[in-house]
């Protein structure tokens, strides 16, 4: 048969600089490729408030709000070990996150939806898909070890204090 040839495949995300280049250039709409989950939340974040690829704490801090929104309503019950203690998951809202100037974030979902956005759903998609402290990505290493969380109000948890680290080099 002769030798057989192996395919190698490898699949890379790009980060969130991408998309405030868009938005910087005017873009009203922008379409990426590949990019992180937490890209298309920390971009317009790091567009809107002008902050620098060196920016770790503020971009940790957004893609860790962009971490716990992209899964939809995963952060308002449907990720929880307890959901069925949560009220009206057949009418769930989806989750939707503000980001301040210094990365801390409120997330939050619509008034008059089921679900809840609690210190219980926030945590347990936080922890979705992660190894370890550190939350590896293109643009910023976010420390999930240092993020505080603090429920608000009725359906509302800010997230701050996150710290952030360069990205690895791989």
């Amino acid at each position: 048969m002769g030798d057989i040839t192996r395919f190698i495949t490898a699949n890379a995300y790009l980060g969130c600089f991408g998309i405030v280049e868009a938005l910087g250039l005017g873009a009203d709409i922008v379409i990426t490729g590949r990019v992180t989950d937490a890209a298309v939340v920390c971009g317009p974040a790091a567009w809107h408030h002008g902050w620098a690829r060196d920016n770790w704490d503020a971009l940790a801090g957004a893609v860790a709000a962009g971490h716990v929104i992209e899964c939809g309503a995963q952060a308002s019950g449907g990720n929880y070990s307890f959901f069925t203690e949560v009220a009206d998951m057949k009418n769930v809202g989806f989750p939707w996150a503000e980001i301040a100037d210094d990365g801390s974030s409120v997330i939050g979902k619509h008034d008059h939806t089921g679900g809840e956005v609690s210190l219980g759903t926030i945590t347990s998609q936080l922890l979705y898909e992660i190894a370890s402290p550190t939350y590896l990505g293109p643009d910023v290493s976010a420390r999930f070890d240092t993020i505080h969380l603090e429920q608000i109000a009725e359906d509302r948890v800010r997230l701050s204090g996150t710290r952030g680290e360069p990205p690895p080099p791989t």
